[in-house]
Order: structure tokens, then C-alpha cells, then sequence
């Protein structure tokens, strides 16, 4: 699999940057990529990258897609090649990753009923947010060790790195941070409605993956051990989990 990297802002010019050799039956050509453009609430054009088997999937909102999103810390997720990804669309499923929006893709690409996402980290937050905003739009989410409840963190000055963290979340000290970052806190966001009250089509499997003592920040572990929401958590996911993550990396 050849790495063309854009070498103007129009992406008409390309210069070929590595080769990733694909071990097994590995055909390039089966595979077609698209950047398409939503628009945001404010305006703001988005881009989308996407990937797909030509001969597997349809393109008449009937295939099942996995979107992927991150979006904190001023980071941009390149759409570089992945073979891990090649089960997914061997199998006929749309990957994408949206910089930073999803709804979009809903009509042409695939439907509710079909559409998954998937967030780390910062992105789990993100997951956690849109879940609690629209929990009828997926059909599944996995949310890796996900950052849900980052008011109370952010609170506390003497955890290690959250000062540093204000120029990325804000200050939930000063009353307009606050509020704003609670407005789409997930924790602080869960709805007493079931899914199944708000929306008879759409049922939503959520997997979370978590470390239960995975940062190395003793100040951030004794805050998760002293709140009653991380210890009810704990003890679920001791109950509950397939897969055990240690801070952002996994083992």
C-alpha cells in the first residue's frame, strides 16, 4: 500500500511518501478513498475521510460504516493507511474519520441502524458527549478509556498536568467555563430516558474499555478512588470487562 501525502491545500498534487507492504492476498486497487465536506452548525466546512471496498459496499445508506473522531488538543488525525483496518472493509464495512462531525455521512454512506463510532482518550470524552446528545443516531460506540468526567478533574488544580490542561478545557473554576464544559460533560449529561423511550428503532450497545489504576499520576488515581461514580465503575467493569486498557495504551 503505497502513502501519498497532499502538497498543496487542493490536494491536487502528491508525493509518495513510504510504501506499507500488506502481508497475505492484497489487492490496492479494491479500495477507493473520498474526502467529503459537512457543514457545521456555525458554518464551518468539515472534512471527512473515507475508505472502502468497491465491490462490497452499495453507497445507498444500507452499509454499515465505523466513524472515528478524536478532536481535542489541537490535533489532526491523519487518514493514513492501517492494514488492521482491512478486516472492516473486507467485510464491507465504510470506515471514516470525521475532523470532527458525523451526522453527515448518514443518507448516502449508511444509516442508523448501521452506524458505529469509535473514540479514545480525549475521544472517548467525545463519544460520551454525543451518545447523551443524540443516543438514537448509533447503533454502537466504543469508548476507550474515556475521559467522561473531566469537570470534577479539572477542578481539582493539584492532580498533576490539570493546570496545564485549562488552556485546552477552560477553567471550570471561573463560572463561564464552568457551565460551559458541563453543558457536555458526559457524567453530567446521562438522561433518566431509556433509549428504548426515546427511540423504538435504534438500540445502542456501548463497550467502554478501561484501566482500573492505568495513570502513573498518583494525584489523578487517589481522585478516581475517592469518587463514588469511579468506584461504581470499577467495580462494573472488574464485573463486566473484556479488556482492560492501562492509561491511553493499550496491552
Amino acid at each position: 500500500m503505497k502513502i501519498w501525502n497532499p502538497q498543496s491545500v487542493s490536494f491536487e498534487n502528491y508525493l509518495l511518501s513510504s510504501e506499507v507492504k500488506v502481508l497475505g492476498v492484497f489487492d490496492a486497487s479494491n479500495y477507493v478513498t473520498e474526502r467529503q465536506w459537512a457543514t457545521a452548525s456555525d458554518g464551518t466546512q468539515i472534512p471527512i475521510s473515507i475508505i472502502y471496498h468497491e465491490n462490497l459496499v452499495k453507497l445507498d445508506s444500507s452499509d454499515p460504516l465505523l466513524l472515528y473522531g478524536y478532536g481535542s488538543y489541537k490535533v489532526c488525525i491523519d487518514p493514513i493507511f492501517k492494514a488492521s483496518r482491512l478486516s472492516l472493509l473486507d467485510r464491507g464495512f465504510i470506515y471514516a474519520i470525521a475532523h470532527i462531525r458525523g451526522e453527515h455521512l448518514i443518507d448516502k454512506y449508511c444509516c442508523k441502524e448501521k452506524l458505529c463510532i469509535n473514540g479514545r482518550s480525549a475521544g472517548g470524552l467525545l463519544i460520551g458527549a454525543v451518545v447523551n446528545m443524540w443516543p438514537d443516531l448509533f447503533k454502537a460506540a466504543v469508548a476507550g478509556v474515556p475521559f467522561v468526567d473531566f469537570v470534577t478533574t479539572m477542578l481539582d488544580p493539584t492532580i498533576p498536568l490539570t493546570t496545564s490542561e485549562w488552556e485546552e478545557w477552560g477553567d471550570p473554576r471561573k463560572e463561564n467555563f464552568y457551565y460551559y464544559m458541563k453543558s457536555y460533560s458526559p457524567v453530567d449529561n446521562i438522561s433518566n430516558i431509556s433509549i428504548s423511550e426515546k427511540s423504538q428503532s435504534t438500540e445502542l450497545s456501548i463497550l467502554v474499555t478501561v484501566g482500573l489504576n492505568g495513570l502513573v499520576q498518583n494525584g489523578f488515581r487517589r481522585s478516581c478512588s475517592n469518587s463514588n461514580s469511579y468506584l461504581n465503575l470499577g467495580e462494573k467493569a472488574a464485573l463486566h470487562s473484556v479488556k482492560l486498557s492501562i492509561g491511553c495504551c493499550e496491552k
